[in-house]
């Protein structure tokens, strides 16, 4: 039987075509896959102006009697306040009024004169705005007026006006104006203190107080902290609502020291050197960190030191004074807690009588002391200038806020620095943002991101209008907005991956892998166009 003919093959040269069209087919395929997976979406950023912290108004209102009204005396007067204040960059606009008070003999104490400017200024802002405005008044005094509070010198009350009581001629003396200006440049238009003690500002912060009780065997002490808080602490926080958002917790802990060293004794009682504290953080075996917040945490102590140890004062070894209390940088601050004599008595002999004696409560005034200590501390942590008693040869006088232990100026200077601080924080970030982007060709610049990006430019641009209004309460928190929605678009996760895969990175992880597969094909292209070239020689010679 014959055997089956095999089918007819294609030609050689056909199958090749055929596989090149597949192999064709299957990578024209794969670039739209290919350009879907690696596209870059980059929007358009906005673009930030010139950051200006230095150009926003000053409004400053002089208050003058009717007796000084004349318009040279007004240039001069001027001149000389914008001369004091050229280094604060501020836009300075000077104001000169008449002005006669009808509260004169009623008035016998500084505390009184300020409360009677008050009310006289009817002052629309409330304590959570400020209008940017600074008053001063000049006084002429008489037998029968301001003669309790007569003082050749300025001075300013615990909100947003000052005042000067003197003699006539006084008034148009190129000192008394100097003195002003100095007083406006280097305490009210203050400058928050930079050094390692000043807290790193946070939006929120927690503020942890302890009670550490060094050896309860000895003896041992409850504060009623909730109370203390309220009426020392409350108020002056509740000033600071705007600056940062705080929390307060507080608890009480036993058998603790605040230095490894060895407590050394005097004849005055017992003490510890600056030196023996600098590892206060690092070498105690106790901890105070709460747990109950992820912000960052303030820790302020009150040690109570053992009743064999009292009183435990700090001291270097020439034997100076220092204090009770000092500050930790970046971590808060220590008081030393001496009990009184009878205090310390009463539990020695409690100790006698039972070994499990109850802790003895800390009295109002005991507690008070350490409150205004760490006040005092968080003064310090914040930058605000220490107010000294005034002497005689102070060319000014600034009162304190006996309600709250903050002034309404004081307050002012620490939200323009905030603000000051926000802005600058938001514009660098912004700015890294931009260098990176236009370095990263492939980094991608999604939706998401450019609206972060135009939320910031907006709210800053927002601030700074408010700041030149004068509302900075406002201006604070579109500053912290824009700060915060910097920090969103530059820290934003889907931008991260893009960093590590540039052309180079692509061809150098992809070339391995399908250039093998490539030169089979581009081998059988140049076969095929060889092949095609002589196909059509052959065909030219045929015909001729």
């Amino acid at each position: 039987m014959p055997s089956a003919t095999p089918p007819p093959q294609p030609p050689r040269s056909t199958t090749s075509l055929c596989v090149l069209f597949s192999f064709s087919l299957a990578g024209l395929l794969c670039v739209p896959l290919w350009w879907s997976t690696s596209k870059v979406i980059r929007e358009t950023l906005p673009q930030i102006g010139q950051l200006q912290l230095h150009s926003w108004p000053l409004s400053i209102e002089v208050y003058l009697p009717p007796s000084i009204s004349s318009e040279r005396d007004f240039d001069r007067i001027r001149q000389s306040l914008l001369q004091s204040l050229k280094r604060t960059k501020r836009n300075v606009a000077i104001q000169f009024h008449s002005f006669e008070p009808k509260f004169q003999n009623s008035v016998r104490t500084v505390e009184e004169l300020d409360e009677e400017l008050t009310t006289v200024l009817s002052r629309s802002d409330s304590p959570s705005e400020t209008s940017g405005k600074l008053e001063f008044f000049v006084f002429q005094h008489s037998e029968s007026h301001f003669q309790k509070i007569r003082s050749k010198k300025w001075h300013f009350g615990q909100y947003r006006h000052g005042w000067f009581i003197s003699d006539e001629s006084d008034a148009f003396s190129d000192s008394v104006w100097e003195d002003l200006g100095e007083l406006l440049s280097s305490k009210l238009l203050f400058t928050p203190k930079k050094s390692d003690d000043r807290l790193a500002f946070e939006t929120e912060v927690t503020l942890s107080f302890t009670l550490l009780n060094s050896d309860p065997s000895e003896r041992s002490f409850l504060w009623d902290f909730e109370g203390a808080f309220q009426l020392f602490l409350r108020p002056f926080l509740s000033k600071l609502n705007d600056v940062f958002v705080w929390s307060v917790d507080s608890q009480i802990l036993h058998f603790g020291k605040i230095s490894s060293s060895k407590v050394l004794s005097s004849e005055k009682g017992f003490y510890l050197t600056p030196k023996s504290l600098e590892s206060f953080v690092g070498s105690t075996n106790w901890n105070v960190v709460s747990t109950r917040s992820t912000s960052p945490a303030i820790e302020f102590l009150a040690f109570v030191p053992p009743a064999s140890q009292t009183p435990l004062y700090i001291r270097d070894r020439s034997k100076k004074f220092i204090g009770t209390s000092f500050t930790v940088p970046r971590w808060g601050g220590v008081t030393i807690w001496n009990p009184s004599s009878k205090s310390s008595n009463q539990s020695a002999s409690d100790q006698k009588q039972s070994r499990n004696y109850s802790p003895e409560l800390m009295s109002v005034k005991e507690i008070q002391s350490i409150m205004e200590i760490f006040l005092q501390q968080m003064r310090d942590m914040l930058g605000l200038p220490s107010i000294a008693p005034s002497n005689e040869n102070d060319r000014f006088y600034l009162s304190t806020s006996p309600i709250d232990g903050l002034t309404d100026w004081e307050r002012d200077g620490l939200l323009i620095d905030r603000i000051r601080t926000n802005l600058f924080d938001a514009h660098s970030t912004l700015n890294s943002l931009y260098d990176l982007a236009e370095s990263v060709p492939h980094l991608p610049i999604e939706k998401h991101i450019q609206d972060y990006v135009v939320q910031s430019v907006y709210s800053a641009e927002m601030a700074e209008s408010l700041c030149k209004d004068g509302k900075f309460a406002l201006c604070l928190r579109h500053s912290r907005e824009s700060r915060k929605s910097a920090h969103n678009a530059f820290f934003d996760p889907k931008m991260l991956p893009a960093l590590y895969f540039s052309d180079e990175f692509t061809f150098a992880v992809y070339l391995p892998f399908f250039l093998p597969a490539f030169v089979p094909i581009i081998t059988v292209i140049s076969k095929q166009v060889k092949l095609f070239f002589k196909r059509r020689a052959s065909l030219s010679i045929n015909q001729n």
